[in-house]
């Protein structure tokens, strides 16, 4: 009897061990394998996939996202005659543009039983414009006008917006950089928004490896392209270089390092910071840790402020102190005390020794203005029992005549 049931036991064990082999092997060839996506961008997107003869599921989930992503999206899709169809409306919920998007499908059939597709992947682009593509590694430059002198001019620069960076600060080699080419800011605007983002002029995607500028055409262009590029290639080597510590980086450092491997720096800095440092009413650093001002004046002084600072501190202490600051922040030592001990100053203390440096303020005049009314006041409350006195003395002893 004993014997009977270890066989019993062991003939289930077997055949559990097949039935679960089977429904593996049934969903790595499951019949769905010829699909296709149509989409119009910012618009909709249409999800087909085919079904082969005597397939017959009675419910069917789209699932979808932007590749290393973890947001997915999903939706039922329609069953038509062969096929089945799923819609999805890009205007109420956006994808990320320039992006390679997964999607698979979830089938049920009238037995209940459920199976997942192979994963299928799509690229995701503005295909609003015909694009023209070059390539140098590791760049690879796109753009709808313009012609290959153009697109060259570009690559051009990027590379040496690359050696460039390379000479301040250690940044480990490039894959694939990703050049997206706008002819004009509206053109990129537009592009962003219908990806739900919303920028000034240029715009990276550092985890992606990717960037987007506008360059229209005309006198300016070559100053142009010689300030966004180089700025953006900036943001994809720090994330190259940090990985998501990317994030830890206070504002004023990120776009610090950006702007000073501009080729020509915006002049709009330059007046703001000129008027600020005159009318002394410059920001304090600390405030650019974590964003920048959204009004017009103090966004342009927050960039105009940061590249001066950064300049400042590389140039009085160096590139091997100003590494480990980038080391320090991307370990996520707060704003204020991460150039304490790199330095010997806090971040503010480093900001009154820019100041001194740079615009010749007696920082120590400017820390003690915000106090000087109640100075004013201490005096006044100081002299006013004398100024009682006298008036008494003068009340009871008057002068004889």
């Amino acid at each position: 009897m004993k014997a009977l049931t270890r066989w019993l036991v062991v003939f289930l064990a077997f055949a559990m061990v097949f039935s679960i082999t089977g429904k593996v092997r049934a969903q790595d060839v499951h019949p769905i394998t010829n699909t296709h996506v149509e989409y119009s961008f910012g618009q909709q997107l249409t999800f087909i996939a085919e079904l082969p003869e005597g397939f017959a599921p009675v419910d069917v989930q789209v699932f979808f996202r932007p590749k290393n992503d973890t947001n997915t999206i999903s939706g039922q899709a329609a069953l038509e005659p062969g096929r089945v169809v799923y819609v999805h409306d890009l205007v109420r919920q956006s994808l990320k543009a320039f992006t390679d998007i997964e999607y698979w499908f979830s089938t049920t059939l009238a037995d209940g039983t459920s199976q997942v597709s192979q994963v299928f992947t799509f690229y995701y682009e503005d295909n609003r414009f015909t694009w023209n593509s070059m390539q140098d590694a590791p760049f690879q430059v796109h753009w709808y006008e313009g012609d290959a002198a153009f697109g060259q001019m570009v690559l051009d620069v990027a590379r040496t917006g690359l050696l460039n960076a390379q000479n301040l600060i250690d940044y480990p080699d490039l894959e694939q950089v990703d050049i997206y080419v706008y002819a004009s800011g509206v053109d990129l605007r537009s592009s962003m928004q219908l990806a739900g983002l919303t920028m000034v002029a240029g715009h990276a995607d550092p985890a992606l490896g990717m960037m987007v500028v506008s360059l229209p055409s005309g006198p300016g262009q070559r100053m142009e392209t010689g300030r966004q590029v180089p700025h953006e290639l900036v943001h994809i080597l720090l994330y190259k270089k940090l990985g998501p510590s990317y994030a830890n980086l206070p504002t004023w450092l990120n776009e610090g390092l950006a702007s000073v491997n501009e080729e020509f720096a915006n002049p709009d800095y330059f007046v703001a910071l000129k008027e600020a440092a005159e009318n002394h009413a410059l920001l304090p650093m600390p405030q650019l840790c974590n964003g920048f001002p959204v009004d017009a004046a103090n966004f342009y002084l927050s960039y105009a402020q940061s590249v001066s600072f950064v300049r400042y501190i590389h140039q009085t202490y160096g590139a091997a102190k100003l590494e480990t600051l980038i080391g320090q922040y991307a370990d996520g030592i707060a704003c204020e005390i991460a150039p304490q001990a790199i330095y010997g100053s806090n971040l503010t203390q480093l900001d009154r020794s820019w100041r001194e440096q740079e615009f010749g303020y007696n920082t120590k005049i400017e820390v003690a203005k915000p106090i000087f009314p109640w100075l004013a006041v201490l005096a006044v409350a100081s002299l006013a029992p004398f100024i009682l006195m006298v008036l008494l003395a003068l009340r009871f002893n008057p002068q004889k005549k």
